[in-house]
């Protein structure tokens, strides 16, 4: 496995990704291995890497949601012209116009 080497870290994050493994090792209940501050990196850009994904699979997932939702009003709106229409006893006139969307609403 390669080797990725970091130069010109300040000493001020070094510590603080020290504190955090020592706080991590301290709270380990388990009495599994201790964590080393190469192992924590390494998990800190898996899971940042993951996060990325994840981040991104919920974007496009957020913007189908929001085609749907557009879609769905978009059908309300029609259901509500045609109800409309017949109410008003322009049967012939909801027909044609239902007539008129098969062509859209098969595609």
């Amino acid at each position: 496995m390669p080797d990725i080497l970091i130069r010109d870290v300040d000493q001020k994050t070094i510590n603080r990704i020290d504190s955090q493994v020592k706080q991590l090792n301290k709270n380990n209940k388990s009495g599994s291995k201790k964590i080393s501050r190469n192992n924590y990196l390494k998990n800190m850009l898996e899971d940042g890497l993951d996060v990325k994904r994840d981040n991104y699979q919920k974007g496009q997932f957020e913007l189908l949601l929001e085609q749907e939702h557009e879609l769905h009003k978009l059908e309300i709106k029609l259901m509500t012209m045609i109800v409309r229409l017949l109410a008003e006893g322009n049967v012939t006139d909801a027909i044609n116009y239902l007539d008129s969307m098969e062509g859209d609403i098969d595609e």
